[in-house]
């Protein structure tokens, strides 16, 4: 009963990490179960996105269209909790925060379509929901005529959406967004919203509303006009088409037209092609107000629950620590020590070092359903002199052990939290087919994971290697799967291991 007490008292039980100011609050859900529903590592569900970006910036570097960050060579995801000293890191180019890039597209919408699935949940007692595709103008359109075009279809749009709500009071608009699909073979844009709209709970109401926009439209046709019910089992399907990422720059880029693919991204600087209304626009400025934020109850099921949580503010203060919470968290101080001095002229953003510790990223399910989290460095290198970056991830990963141990009730156990992950990390590391996104792990990691992945590999399946005396084995990891907490951490940054060289990529 002792012993049973005081490991309670080590360990805790969930709500602990929420009752401890120290564990960050992107940090105090690991380890707890959650399903894991895909979308880690290069994954079916993301991977079209991640390549899309990584082929859009490499056209544009090659036709002098630069969307990558000065200074800033690759943005690394560092997987939480390890063991102390070691690391999982996924890396990708460091991007603009430009929209014509779809991956990025899709992060930055992520929380207005669960802002949507929220207002779906509890702002819609009386009422249901509709898809809208509408076109915008009466024919397609050339490059030239691009900047024109979108500045008339938007005053259509307006004009057929007051039209349609002054005729049917109990009709409201909630979003618009204006797309303009690239046709290779033509050279032309079609341009076309997604709309989604509120209407009354009766039978009759969304074919009345599409004759009501039939009747106003005012191109001459009303041909790919379509009205559609957002069905209870669909919501979230039909919530992230209507705001999902254009592939337009893709789509001109894989064409070869380089002249349009430039007018294509100086034409759309700027433009607000995403337009919220009324109700919904008054749901998200009470959000913003409110200081909270919308999460999924499951973050990789898209038709998850959603609830408001509070939002994490991480200005930093003069004495070193962070506000979250409303609790002052302090932060780890981190040596002065720094690489060879900047040479004159190179301030800015030119003058970015290696490891610029960057923040938490949302936890999320794994493989293994359990909740891991993740944090974010830029220009990551373990061998660099500027260690700064590397304390604070150190730091953070302490944190995350402490709350892995919490929310699972026993001590960290780096083969037990890798095992169901091996399997999908040992694949990526290996992969060659993924030209836009490289993967890496230490050395004891990278062994780790072969055993755990030859011990769960059927038996004819499993690689032999070269002995020294010249046979064939299966392969051994040598050497201890973690370090000493109290040992120098990256102390073996030297033996980086990489898939592939992250100066391979054509940048």
């Amino acid at each position: 009963m002792r012993e049973a007490d005081e490991t309670k008292c080590k360990f805790g039980d969930r709500a602990d990490t929420h009752r401890d100011p120290a564990i960050p609050e992107k940090i105090r859900e690991i380890g707890r179960p959650e399903p894991y529903n895909g979308g880690w590592l290069p994954d079916q569900n993301t991977r079209s996105y991640r390549e899309m970006s990584y082929e859009i910036a490499a056209f544009g570097k090659e036709h002098g269209v630069n969307l990558l960050r000065r200074g800033v060579k690759t943005v690394t995801q560092l997987l939480l909790p390890m063991p102390a000293g070691s690391y999982f890191a996924e890396h990708q180019l460091a991007y603009q925060h430009n929209k014509i890039l779809p991956s990025l597209a899709l992060q930055d919408d992520a929380c207005i379509r669960d802002q949507m699935r929220y207002f779906h949940q509890t702002c819609c007692p009386e009422s249901e929901l509709v898809t809208i595709i509408m076109p915008a103008l009466g024919e397609r359109i050339q490059i030239d005529d691009l900047k024109a075009g979108i500045g008339k279809a938007i005053d259509h749009y307006k004009r057929v959406r007051k039209k349609v709500e002054r005729k049917m009071p109990s009709i409201e608009f909630l979003t618009s967004r204006l797309e303009m699909p690239f046709d290779p073979e033509t050279s032309d844009f079609y341009l076309h919203f997604h709309i989604i709209a509120k209407i009354p709970r009766r039978r009759r109401a969304r074919q009345d509303l599409e004759d009501c926009i039939q009747e106003k439209l005012d191109l001459g046709s009303t041909k790919g006009l379509k009205v559609e019910w957002i069905t209870k089992g669909a919501v979230g399907r039909a919530i992230d088409y209507s705001i999902k990422p254009s592939k337009t720059a893709w789509q001109i880029a894989a064409s070869g037209q380089s002249e349009i693919f430039k007018k294509y991204v100086e034409t759309i600087k700027g433009a607000r092609l995403f337009r919220s209304h009324k109700s919904f626009s008054k749901l998200r400025s009470d959000i913003r107000a409110n200081k909270t934020r919308v999460i999924r109850e499951a973050p990789r099921d898209m038709n998850s629950p959603v609830r408001l949580a509070p939002h994490i503010d991480r200005t930093q203060h003069q004495n070193g620590s962070y506000q979250s919470n409303g609790s002052d968290v302090e932060r780890p101080q981190v040596s002065s020590e720094r690489g060879p001095p900047t040479p004159e002229g190179k301030e800015g953003s030119d003058s970015r070092r290696d490891n610029t510790f960057a923040g938490l990223t949302n936890p999320r399910a794994l493989p293994g359903n359990h909740i891991a989290g993740f944090a974010v460095m830029s220009n990551f290198d373990p061998a660099s002199s500027d260690r700064g970056g590397l304390k604070l991830y150190e730091h953070y990963n302490t944190f995350a052990r402490r709350a892995w141990e919490i929310n699972t009730g026993r001590q960290y156990d780096v083969i037990e939290f890798l095992r169901p992950k091996a399997l999908k990390m040992v694949e990526a590391l290996t992969a060659t087919d993924v030209h836009y996104y490289t993967v890496s792990c230490s050395p004891d990691i990278r062994m780790l994971l072969e055993r755990l992945a030859e011990e769960q590999a059927p038996r004819g399946d499993r690689a032999l290697w070269p002995t020294e005396g010249g046979g064939m084995t299966e392969r051994e990891p040598r050497g201890s799967p973690g370090k000493n907490e109290n040992s120098d951490p990256f102390e073996d940054a030297g033996e980086v291991l990489e898939t592939r060289p992250l100066d391979d990529v054509p940048f």
